[in-house]
C-alpha cells in the first residue's frame, strides 16, 4: 500500500478539505489518502487554528476532530458556523468517542454526520461522496485514475490513533 499511494500525488480538482486533528499520525494518514484521492488539503492541530484556516483558506468540506488541545472541536463547529464565510462548509465530525452529548453538542452547533475512529478508507470516500459534489474535471465520483487502485489496497485499512 505504501508504494501505491506515494505514487499517487497529483491534485486533480479544486475541492479543499480541511482536516483537524491534534494527533499527528492521524492528521498525516488522513491527508495522505485524500491528498490519494486528488483534493487538496488544508490541516490544522487545534480548534483556534481550524477556524484560521478555513477562513483563510475557504475549503469546501471539514473533517473535525472534538477532542483537541486550545479549543475543541464542538467550540470550533460553533464558531464555523457563526461567521458567514465559513457556516455553508459541511463538518464531518471525526472521533473516537461513542454517540453520547459531546457528539450531539456537535451535531447541534452544525456538523453534518460522524466518522467513528478507527474508520475505514470506504467510509471516509462514501462521506467524501455524500457531502462534496464531484469536480467538473475528476472527483471521488469519478475518473481518478487511482481510484480502484487506492480502494483494493485500502478496503480494510482503518484508521486509528495510537
Amino acid at each position: 500500500m505504501a508504494q501505491l499511494l506515494l505514487n499517487c500525488d497529483q491534485v486533480i480538482t479544486s475541492r479543499k478539505i480541511l482536516i483537524v486533528e491534534d494527533n499527528e499520525d492521524c492528521r498525516e494518514l488522513q491527508a495522505l489518502v485524500i491528498r490519494r484521492l486528488g483534493y487538496v488539503v488544508i490541516e490544522a492541530d487545534n480548534g483556534f487554528t481550524a477556524i484560521e484556516e478555513a477562513l483563510a483558506g475557504h475549503p469546501d468540506l471539514i473533517l473535525m476532530d472534538l477532542s483537541m488541545p486550545k479549543m475543541n472541536g464542538e467550540d470550533a463547529i460553533v464558531e464555523l458556523k457563526n461567521q458567514p464565510s465559513t457556516r455553508d462548509i459541511p463538518v464531518i465530525i471525526c472521533t473516537a468517542y461513542d454517540p453520547g452529548q459531546r457528539v450531539d453538542r456537535a451535531l447541534s452547533a452544525g456538523a453534518v454526520e460522524v466518522l467513528h475512529k478507527p474508520f475505514k478508507f470506504s467510509e471516509l470516500e462514501n462521506l467524501l461522496r455524500k457531502h462534496m459534489p464531484a469536480d467538473e474535471k475528476f472527483g471521488v465520483d469519478d475518473g481518478h485514475p487511482n481510484l480502484p487502485a487506492i480502494r483494493a489496497e485500502t478496503s480494510e485499512f482503518p484508521f486509528q490513533a495510537r
